[in-house]
């Protein structure tokens, strides 16, 4: 049976991102940006196995979020190499033995937010072509420049993309674009559709439309894009969760004496939640911060039907913003 394998790139250093540790463990919602890249590929249906490739030097960690996670797809951890060739080449190699025409993606360790629908666009494409690459359409007006910053073309924004991950192929093909490659002392190339569209010129590689929420977490400020597109997600699905469910369970709330505080013990009561308040005679906001204009607050119901929804999911760490 041909199978279909992700395979993880993870093996940056973030150079870029200003932080003691590669960038694919710092922390997004609560977790790992790492887990919720494993996690996607974990839970796609035409998924069969999934290859990280990373730095020795965090075999470790990455084993232990693959056990806390009972990722079980994740088949083996490999080393990268010294670039992105080297990583992509190394994932080959373990790949030796393999059906050719297994279905092969690549995927960047710190897109996070890959959907469902790229995923299985991409996989789908490669039963018409070799090559599949995921882009979306150029927003800015891109220019072509020279060594002194003198423009020397503008091409048409029409057919100008930006290329994501992940990239598919058929196994055979990249393995024969990496030969090649390899035999011809060529490794500059930053994605592997670079590599087949020039070693094997021949090849036509597909474009499939991936999405803007498929960002590469470079820069700090790429976390504060992440993280929303992450609330915007929770706020979606905590529409499935039922309030019954938390009945005989237990809910310390600590500024129980109003306003949502009060609220959230009031509405968990009424479901058969068991809560313990620990308040306080003046509210922490007003003793704090000072008097706040009550027109500037959410609703204190809402607000508290969504934070009991909110305990039911398996969301961490997001922090609900109850200013308007």
């Amino acid at each position: 049976m041909r199978k279909s394998v992700a395979v993880i790139l993870a093996g940056g250093a973030g150079e870029r991102f200003d932080s003691s540790l590669p960038k694919q463990f710092t922390k997004l919602a609560g977790r790992a940006i790492i887990e919720y890249t494993i996690e996607r590929f974990q839970n796609h249906f035409l998924i069969d196995e999934i290859i990280i490739v990373i730095k020795s030097d965090y075999e470790d960690r990455i084993w232990e979020i693959i056990k806390n996670n009972n990722f079980n797809k994740v088949n083996r951890v490999i080393q990268g190499g010294v670039d992105r060739f080297s990583s992509t080449a190394s994932a080959l190699s373990s790949l030796h033995g393999y059906n050719k025409d297994t279905k092969v993606l690549f995927h960047d360790g710190v897109r996070p937010l890959v959907d469902d629908e790229t995923i299985t666009n991409t996989l789908k494409a490669l039963d018409s072509f070799n090559a599949v690459d995921t882009a979306i359409d150029a927003t800015d007006t891109i220019i072509e420049i020279d060594e002194n910053w003198i423009i020397k073309n503008i091409p048409n924004r029409v057919f100008m993309k930006r290329g994501q991950t992940p990239q598919g192929f058929r196994l055979e093909t990249l393995q024969n674009a990496y030969k090649i490659a390899l035999e011809k002392n060529k490794r500059a190339f930053t994605c592997d559709c670079g590599v087949v569209n020039e070693i094997l010129p021949n090849e036509e590689i597909k474009v499939v439309k991936s999405n803007n929420k498929n960002i590469k977490i470079t820069y700090p400020i790429d976390l504060h894009i992440a993280e929303k597109y992450i609330q915007m997600g929770t706020e979606k699905s905590l529409e499935n969760f039922d309030l019954k469910d938390l009945k005989e369970k237990n809910i310390v709330i600590f500024g129980n004496s109003r306003g949502i505080g009060r609220d959230i013990e009031d509405l968990a009561k009424k479901h058969g939640v068991n809560v313990v308040g620990c308040s306080r005679k003046t509210a922490m906001r007003e003793e704090n911060f000072g008097y706040e204009d009550p027109a500037t607050l959410l609703d204190s119901k809402s607000v508290a039907l969504k934070t009991l929804k909110l305990s039911l999911s398996e969301f961490s760490g997001i922090i609900l913003d109850v200013k308007r």
